[in-house]
């Protein structure tokens, strides 16, 4: 079940109903980016990738999304040398689909600040260059390494037509939870599960 983040939710429909290529959503962990991105696109009954980068190297996660891929489209034969052959191949498909790279901060975080700008460089090549059937959505939980994406001196700056920064949830929402309790339980309830919305 579902509850809530409905303003959030239009959001992000909108942005995978339009011709815009690029999103970001960020956030404290647990606080339920990931189970909105999926709900999202459940309820668009969209074809999507979802891969959630490990606290790896760049090429250790390029190797796992590898295998994802291989799973989520039934092609056991398809290697990628690097992160733009992956968006190259899913601009071959004859579908229209949604790359979600979730904890994205995870794969910037081995790499030194100028090899984080190189990663960032990388991924807006391939945003300006997104093959008009492919979409992406860039998630995760270091918010102030998420929030340097945003910077006028990082490359994917500008690149991204959504930007959502998910806050934990407020009275109204938190409430829904308990639709018949009475209004004196409702105000109790919610500061236990303000964030209970998985990830």
């Amino acid at each position: 079940m579902f509850y809530g983040r409905e303003k959030e939710l239009n959001d992000f429909n909108a942005f995978l109903k339009s011709t815009h290529t690029a999103a970001v959503i960020f956030g404290k962990h647990r606080v339920g980016k990931s189970t909105l991105i999926l709900e999202s696109l459940r309820r668009a009954e969209v074809r999507y990738i979802y891969y959630e980068c490990m606290k790896a190297s760049p090429a250790a996660n390029l190797e796992a999304m590898t295998k994802v891929i291989r799973k989520e489209t039934n092609n056991r034969f398809i290697s990628f040398e690097n992160w733009p052959d992956v968006f190259e191949y899913l601009g071959t498909l004859r579908e229209n689909i949604v790359m979600v790279i979730d904890e994205y901060s995870y794969l910037k975080e081995p790499l030194h600040q100028a090899g984080r700008k190189q990663l960032d460089s990388l991924f807006q090549s391939i945003i300006d260059q997104m093959p008009s059937n492919v979409k992406l959505t860039l998630s995760g939980s270091w918010i102030s390494m998420m929030k340097e994406i945003l910077e006028e001196d990082n490359p994917l700056y500008g690149r991204f037509s959504l930007i959502m920064d998910l806050k934990p949830f407020d009275y109204y929402d938190s409430a829904s939870f308990y639709p018949d309790a009475d209004l004196r339980s409702k105000f109790e309830f919610p500061a236990a599960h303000s964030t209970s919305i998985a990830k």
